[in-house]
């Protein structure tokens, strides 16, 4: 059988850089009543649920912060686009794999949100870079990417196609209000993950999704004009779900795709998960009993950033020489409205741009 293995990975991050000075000039009042706002809600600690215990203690050092960790973001300039920083991210895995456009089977694209409200990017990528590839537009919330990989993980082991294109984009930073404290972390960045069929002593060996639909309506867009979107808090309090799914969660996927492959969670080398707050990769290793040296967090680089997190962490990883050759890795992704999910990889030779 096919085996998916991962060729290469690229990292795009937006050229302007927002710390928190940023929105301390433009929104000081919200700043000075930090704990009224969304922010500080979502995440604060309700009670005494044990469900809750490893979040919040992952959370406390963070609590006293009114950015809750958050050192810088990125945003789109005035030059940028989305399919602009996807097509970017996308050459450059390309050209790490030593692949041209032409090489491309499939793209699949994961923009939270694309340029328009409908259709995806996908289509426009593919004309923009003169491929002829298959195209699809994939929507998972943050969990778009491990989703993307999965789908494009099956069809290379089915023999549907030879060589995927994973691209993901997050662009908060068109959607958000400035007097609204959600806004101080999140951020956008793109990403692209180049698979294909290769060696069968590496690639992706197994793979698990759980739904986390008991989270739907926890935040939402809300529509303001043509076009025009600002996201925030929907009408139900997802913050004690999401504190009380994320490791379970985590654990659950892990110790699924495990035994799939025939593990024990000991066996992990690295771990790559999804961080969408400064915290979430040391609960990730607390909950999986691994080390901090086992994982790696973007966040201070480029906060949340969606779907795109799970791409630019592992990015991250390797252009940090974090992960080698042989490395039995997890990849975790969580998403409020959609999925929890995993996918063990024996790591191959896997290029990094």
């Amino acid at each position: 059988m096919a085996r998916a293995n991962i060729l290469s990975v690229a990292g795009y991050l937006p050229g302007e850089v927002r710390t928190n000075d940023w929105f301390r000039e433009r929104a000081p009042d919200v700043v000075a009543t930090a704990e009224k706002h969304a922010l500080a809600n979502v995440f604060a600690p309700t009670g005494t649920d044990p469900s809750t215990r490893l979040f919040d203690e992952c959370a406390a050092p963070y609590m006293n912060d009114p950015f809750r960790g958050t050192v810088a973001r990125r945003a789109m300039r005035p030059d940028e686009d989305v399919r602009g920083i996807e097509s970017t991210a996308l050459q450059r895995a390309l050209d790490a794999a030593s692949l041209t456009p032409k090489d491309l089977d499939l793209l699949i694209c994961v923009s939270f949100r694309p340029e328009e409200v409908s259709p995806g990017n996908a289509a426009y990528i593919a004309k923009d870079l003169g491929t002829d590839a298959a195209v699809m537009n994939i929507e998972a919330t943050c969990s778009g990417t491990l989703m993307a990989m999965q789908t494009a993980a099956s069809l290379i082991e089915s023999e549907c196609y030879r060589t995927v294109a994973v691209v993901t984009s997050c662009t908060y930073s068109r959607d958000l209000d400035l007097q609204d404290s959600l806004s101080w972390f999140l951020g956008d960045a793109a990403g692209c993950i180049v698979m294909a069929s290769g060696n069968e002593n590496t690639g992706i060996l197994a793979s698990t999704v759980v739904s986390t639909t008991e989270t739907c309506g926890a935040f939402r867009f809300h529509p303001c004009g043509s076009h025009e979107f600002r996201i925030g808090v929907g009408e139900v309090n997802g913050g004690p779900m999401m504190r009380a799914m994320s490791a379970r969660d985590l654990r659950v996927t892990a110790e699924s795709v495990a035994e799939q492959a025939g593990f024990e969670l000991a066996d992990i080398d690295y771990l790559i998960i999804n961080t969408p707050t400064a915290w979430m990769a040391n609960l990730g290793v607390r909950a999986l009993d691994l080390q901090p040296s086992q994982t790696n967090c973007s966040y201070a680089e480029v906060a949340n950033v969606g779907p795109a997190l799970t791409t630019i962490n592992m990015w991250q990883a390797l252009r940090d020489g974090r992960i080698k050759s042989g490395d039995l890795v997890l990849i975790h992704g969580f998403g409020t409205v959609s999925n929890a999910g995993a996918i063990l990889v024996r790591w191959g030779d896997t290029a990094c741009a």
